[in-house]
């Protein structure tokens, strides 16, 4: 069992050589009970584990951790990159075991490798990048990816969040998107997620049967950001769908701020299309009619 968990191609002899280079060289490899299990192999194997205990003088492993908290884990990676505890805007996935960050800029530089700052030039103007590193014993993975065309952060100002599988890191953002050949201005999902995962979604709505995509709301930063939290979406080709019936939106929803520098697209709620605004305040309505079924009556007492 512990060959295939931890040693896929350092296999002990009965010499048990490759068991003593393997913990000087790899001792990350090893969690407690493997040793444990090593040492009961052969009088070979106990001697190896035993003559490399100066190698692993202070070995710390995180696989112990399994069953501790999230804030537990979260704290054994912030012990081994310390430098991570001054980034900001750092985001964590729900076991504590990956961190991310977003940035944007020309250059950009990597912060979450500490030492190992590169600069990296934009193609074509501002670029965002997704950052991400996981630790692994102590041993720390991380991986980036960046998207050029980058315009601006929603009015909200999100950061990156991980999605419920605590391993993709996505950011919503107000970029470019090359739509056979043309570069087109959408409100988009950057997604830091294994291939053939698309890396990048026009996000936006059904309403009245149609796709809206959500640039139509960047003058209105409350709505927006209701319906980026809808709790119910899904994908299809290279377009996000977050549906109405999923969003709460709040008393404030219609609330107006500028965006663009040049002249706005809509200058009140009022002035946006006929079928959007009835599309819109017909779930506002229906949600505050559920709300108020639920609300149960209230009694007084007297006394």
């Amino acid at each position: 069992m512990w060959s295939s968990y931890a040693m896929e191609s350092i296999v002990p002899d009965p010499s048990g050589h490759p068991v003593g280079i393997a913990l000087i060289n790899h001792p990350d490899l090893f969690t407690r009970p493997m040793l444990g299990v090593l040492s009961q192999v052969d009088k070979n194997c106990k001697k190896a584990v035993l003559g490399t205990k100066a190698h692993r003088k202070g070995y710390k492993d995180c696989r112990d951790l399994v069953g501790s908290s999230s804030e537990e884990i979260k704290s054994y990676f912030l012990e081994s990159v310390p430098h991570l505890k001054s980034v900001l805007n750092l985001v964590w996935n729900a076991s504590g075991a990956q961190c991310a960050r977003v940035s944007d800029g020309s250059p950009l530089k990597f912060i979450l490798y500490g030492e190992s700052i590169i600069e990296r030039p934009c193609i074509q103007g501002r670029v965002v990048m997704i950052e991400r590193r996981a630790v692994y014993n102590s041993m720390l993975f991380g991986d980036w990816k960046t998207w050029n065309y980058f315009y601006n952060a929603l009015p909200h100002h999100p950061t990156a969040f991980f999605k419920e599988n605590n391993r993709d890191v996505c950011f919503h953002g107000y970029g470019g998107i090359d739509i056979r050949g043309k570069v087109k201005a959408h409100v988009l999902e950057y997604c830091l997620a294994p291939s053939p995962m698309p890396d990048l979604l026009i996000c936006g709505t059904i309403i009245g049967g149609k796709f809206i995509p959500l640039e139509q709301f960047l003058e209105f930063p409350v709505l927006l950001q209701a319906i980026l939290n809808s709790a119910d979406c899904y994908v299809s080709d290279n377009r996000k769908t977050f549906e109405l019936k999923g969003v709460t939106l709040p008393d404030n929803y219609d609330a107006w701020e500028a965006y663009f520098t040049s002249v706005p697209r809509y200058k009140s709620f009022n002035q946006l299309p006929k079928k959007i605004r009835e599309g819109i305040s017909k779930q506002y309505l229906a949600q505050k009619s559920v709300i108020t079924k639920e609300k149960p009556n209230s009694v007084g007492c007297f006394g």
